[in-house]
């Protein structure tokens, strides 16, 4: 007898980490599933350029930015990366660093280059970088170190963008976007 409970369970437990391999199995499975997809969507969401109409924009004074755009380089193919720096003149918000226990203020970028076109305005793939020295650069007390930004210029436009406008779509912290057109 003892032998006969002793096998019933093994089978038991057996059974018990059967079920608990194939549920462990299918929630990894379905944790892939997911993965995969907020990948697809993160890719589709920031590394496609997206066509406005230019009434979808206020068009903001360009006096109230800064920029410097540097010489584009070619990266890949005929993908080219343009790269430099813009911020708002006089827009600025306060934050407290905790850190140091400070009140700052910094200027709030978000922004993205875009080409023009008519009444087209085709907003590019575009990162904010961190870039020490625009501190010295603008030399007036606000963080702008986070007005760095590099845009990805896919090889559909490589060719063509000289014959586009150039502007920045800046959003702020109300997400209100203005549209500075530049060239």
């Amino acid at each position: 007898m003892v032998d006969k409970e002793r096998i019933m369970n093994l089978d038991n437990s057996y059974q018990n980490n059967r079920v608990y391999i194939v549920t462990l199995m299918g929630a990894l499975l379905a944790s892939l599933v997911v993965a995969v997809l907020f990948l697809l969507v993160y890719k589709t969401e920031n590394t496609n350029v997206r066509k406005y109409s230019l009434s979808n924009f206020v068009i903001g004074n360009n006096e109230e930015i800064t920029y410097n755009i540097e010489p584009e380089i070619v990266v890949a193919g005929n993908t080219q990366m343009i790269s430099g720096w813009v911020t708002e003149n006089n827009k600025y918000y306060e934050y407290f660093n905790y850190g140091i226990d400070l009140t700052r203020i910094s200027a709030y970028n978000n922004v993205r280059l875009a080409l023009i076109k008519d009444e087209s305005v085709f907003v590019l793939p575009t990162r904010v970088e961190k870039d020490d020295e625009l501190r010295d650069i603008l030399n007036d007390n606000v963080n702008r170190e986070w007005s760095k930004f590099i845009s990805l210029l896919p090889e559909t436009y490589s060719k063509t963008y000289k014959e586009y406008g150039m502007g920045f779509v800046i959003m702020d912290y109300e997400g209100k976007e203005t549209l500075y057109i530049i060239k």
